[in-house]
């Protein structure tokens, strides 16, 4: 039940930050607004490396040597997790410069890298069987 539950709070998660950031403007001039987006990404990251944990702790690494179905997802999610970091990083070093607009958008995209990347986690623990 570990991935059920996970999944359904990952889920209801990014679907209020969505809303949120939706309702209050994707791609902001303002440093309030850079850095809300920079804070969802890091939040979302923190979310996404404890489902990953849990997963590892379940087994989905030992699950996914024997399973192709289960490897391709994995290896999925931790590819987008990688570019998540490495935006995330951009968009560090863009709001530290003042560029707000531009750290609002590389922000936003890290965001979305670890939304892709959760959903690939999710999918590795169903058909890991770890529900």
């Amino acid at each position: 039940m570990v991935v059920s539950k996970l999944a359904i709070r990952t889920f209801l998660i990014l679907c209020f930050l969505t809303f949120s950031f939706h309702v209050s403007g994707v791609f902001a001039q303002t440093r309030e607004d850079a850095e809300k987006w920079l804070k969802t990404a890091k939040d979302t990251l923190a979310l996404v490396e404890k489902t990953a944990g849990e997963l590892i702790q379940g087994g989905i690494e030992n699950i996914a040597q024997k399973d192709p179905a289960v490897k391709g997802e994995w290896e999925s999610a931790k590819e987008w997790l990688s570019l998540a970091k490495e935006e995330l990083k951009k968009a560090e070093n863009l709001c530290a410069k003042g560029k707000w607009a531009e750290c609002s958008h590389s922000a936003n995209w890290a965001w979305q890298l670890l939304v892709k990347c959760a959903t690939q986690a999710i999918n590795a623990g169903r058909a890991a069987g770890l529900k």
